[in-house]
């Protein structure tokens, strides 16, 4: 059974975006603060999704992937 769909995202799904690029870019093999200092400059707006075709990837509801 296939559990991965993708959509178009929305912007009730902005938090859930940020979250997983906050996860990710604190993953990175580099200072914690830099991390810190990265992480908002990455992040997505209402904006962004006017401007970008944000797409994500969701199993069971909750969103595992995000590509612009």
């Amino acid at each position: 059974m296939n559990l991965l769909k993708a959509r178009y995202a929305i912007k009730t799904d902005l938090p859930q975006i940020n979250r997983l690029i906050e996860l990710a870019v604190m993953n990175w093999p580099m200072a914690h603060r830099v991390k810190r200092r990265a992480t908002p400059v990455l992040q997505y707006d209402e904006t962004d999704l006017e401007f970008l075709k944000v797409h994500v990837a969701t199993i069971k509801g909750e969103i595992v992937g995000v590509a612009a």
